[in-house]
């Protein structure tokens, strides 16, 4: 799975490589099962650049996600001040081009800065850069995740929703499978596809989450 042995939350991991072991970490990423908390204040978002990749590489390999398809165009990446890179997510196109999804990966944050909402603040980045690009006109694409089973409340918070296996891109289901079988063999896990469903309700979204417009009178 992009995003073995699991590790409970914090710390969703993802996607099957070619091997038993990554194939075990919740695909959504590394890290990210904490909402915002002080101590982050030193850390900013930019887009990936060329340059990261070394450091993007890095960080997946050393929670055992898959190394595989890490461009660096596609992520957001959270930096310290000396310019050293603590952690990243991707969204990618999913299976062949006409199944229209894509998918939330690769979210990843370093072992050290982990509970300090970056993660969380990595993936509001990605979907407010996503819904910003649908509404200039791109195409509309459903999105999934997997994850663990303990980690979906934060993606719930932010508009996420357990879908059944069938309902996964076909890309997503065979990885399903695995990791489930590895997550529940290494942490008494499961493995969880979820589908976006849309900006949660002002109150239910955790603090910089793009966030449904209010209704109208």
């Amino acid at each position: 799975m992009q995003s073995s042995a699991l590790r409970r939350p914090p710390g969703a991991r993802a996607r099957v490589r070619a091997g038993a072991r990554a194939g075990a970490r919740a695909r959504a990423g590394a890290g990210v099962g904490g909402e915002p908390s002080e101590g982050a204040a030193d850390v900013r978002l930019r887009r990936g650049r060329a340059g990261d990749l070394g450091a993007l590489a890095a960080l997946v390999l050393r929670e055992k996600m898959n190394p595989l398809f890490l461009e660096p165009s596609r992520f957001v990446v959270g930096v310290e001040e000396d310019g050293t890179l603590v952690g990243g997510g991707q969204i990618r196109a999913v299976g062949p081009p006409e199944a229209g999804a894509d998918e939330l990966a690769s979210v990843v944050v370093r072992a050290d800065r982990r509970g300090q909402g970056i993660g969380g603040r990595i993936v509001d980045e990605l979907l407010r850069g996503r819904a910003g690009a649908a509404g200039a006109g791109g195409e509309a694409r459903e999105l999934f995740l997997l994850t663990t089973g303990g980690a979906t409340g934060f993606y719930r918070r932010r508009g996420f929703a357990p879908v059944a296996p069938a309902e996964a891109p076909g890309a997503l289901r065979a990885e399903q499978a695995l990791g489930a079988l590895v997550a529940r063999l290494a942490a008494g896990e499961t493995c969880v596809a979820m589908r976006w469903a849309g900006p949660p309700a002002a109150a239910d979204a955790p603090a910089g989450a793009p966030r449904a417009p209010p209704a109208g009178p």
